[in-house]
C-alpha cells in the first residue's frame, strides 16, 4: 500500500457563489480577472497497487485493465506520431471492440504522448514539448462538456451523435515499462457520492468546455498500476451521455484520475523514458 497525497479540490464557500474554472491561455489579471479560481487542498491517502488486472469492471467501478499488445513504439510516437497514430488507432479499435462487444462504433479523438519535464512540478512556468502530469482529481468530461468536445472534433456531424448513446472513455499505457514514474492512480467510482462531485469550465482561446472535479472524502478508495508495462491497457470512462451506464449516477461521472508523484521511484526508469501515452474515445452504444 503507497502512502502518498492527493490534490482535491477544496471544499471552499466561494463554490457556493462560483463555478470552478480555469483558462489554459494567458491572461491579464487585471480589474479582478484571474486566470483560474480553482483551490485546491492536498490529503494524505492509500493508494493500493492493483492485484489482479481482472478485478476492476468499468461498469461498476469506472475503469478496467486490459492485457493486450500493440505495435506502438517509442520512436514511431516521437518521430512518426500521424503515422503512429493511425495505426495505433486501428489496433485500439480491435481491441475494444473485443473486450466491449456491446458497443457499435469507437472513433478516436486524440493522441497524446506525455512525458515529465525533469524541473517538474515547479512554481516557475517553463515552456515544454509534452503535456506534463495532471495533478488534481479530475474527470475529463461532463455530459455537456462531451457534446462540445465531439462538435469539435466532428464538426457538422452533431446530427449523429446527438441522438445516439455514447461513451467518453480513455485508453492509457506507458510506452517504455516498467513505469513507476508519476503513474495514473484511479478512484473506484463506487466509492464517490454524488456530493463529491463539481462541474469546473475549462475555457480555451475558441471555446468552453466542462469537466470535473472531485472534493476529498474519506471514502475514496484509489489504484495504481505497479511497474506497469507497455501492454497493461487502462481504460477508464469520463463520462456517458444518459447516466445510465451501471456504476453511474446523474452526474454521469465515470472513474477520477490523477497522477501520482514522483514519490513513486522504485528502480523507475529516467524521466527521459518514462513517457506514457493516452487516448481519448467516443464509443457507440446503439
Amino acid at each position: 500500500m503507497l502512502q502518498t497525497t492527493v490534490r482535491y479540490l477544496d471544499r471552499d464557500d466561494l463554490y457556493r457563489v462560483e463555478k470552478p474554472y480555469s483558462a489554459d491561455f494567458a491572461v491579464d489579471e487585471q480589474n479582478g480577472a484571474k486566470k483560474s479560481n480553482i483551490i485546491t487542498t492536498d490529503r494524505h491517502v492509500e493508494v493500493a497497487p492493483v492485484a489482479s488486472r481482472g478485478e476492476f469492471n468499468i461498469n461498476i467501478n469506472g475503469f478496467c485493465i486490459l492485457k493486450e499488445n500493440t505495435t506502438l513504439t517509442l520512436e514511431d510516437a516521437l518521430e512518426r506520431p500521424e503515422e503512429a497514430e493511425l495505426k495505433y488507432q486501428a489496433e485500439l479499435e480491435k481491441i475494444l471492440h473485443k473486450n466491449f462487444p456491446e458497443y457499435t462504433r469507437f472513433e478516436g479523438l486524440d493522441f497524446v504522448v506525455r512525458r515529465r519535464h525533469p524541473n517538474y512540478p515547479s512554481e516557475k512556468e517553463e515552456t515544454v514539448k509534452y503535456e506534463q502530469p495532471a495533478t488534481v482529481a479530475h474527470s475529463d468530461y461532463t455530459p455537456e462538456g462531451a457534446i462540445q468536445q465531439l462538435k469539435g472534433s466532428f464538426p457538422g456531424q452533431e446530427a449523429y451523435f446527438l441522438d445516439k448513446e455514447y461513451d467518453m472513455i480513455n485508453v492509457w499505457k506507458p510506452l517504455v515499462g516498467p513505469n513507476n514514474d508519476w503513474p495514473l492512480a484511479l478512484c473506484d467510482y463506487s466509492s464517490i457520492q454524488p456530493t463529491d462531485i463539481t462541474r469546473a469550465d475549462v475555457l480555451h482561446a475558441d471555446r468552453i468546455t466542462e469537466n470535473q472535479l472531485l472534493y476529498p472524502s474519506q471514502q475514496h478508495r484509489w489504484y495504481y498500476v505497479e511497474s506497469q508495462q507497455p501492454n497493461d491497457l487502462i481504460v477508464f470512462r469520463n463520462t456517458d451521455n444518459t447516466g445510465k451506464r451501471a456504476g453511474l449516477q446523474p452526474n454521469s461521472f465515470g472513474s477520477a484520475t490523477v497522477m501520482l508523484t514522483k514519490l513513486i521511484q522504485w528502480g523507475s526508469m529516467p524521466p527521459s523514458q518514462t513517457r506514457p501515452q493516452q487516448g481519448h474515445y467516443a464509443r457507440v452504444l446503439k
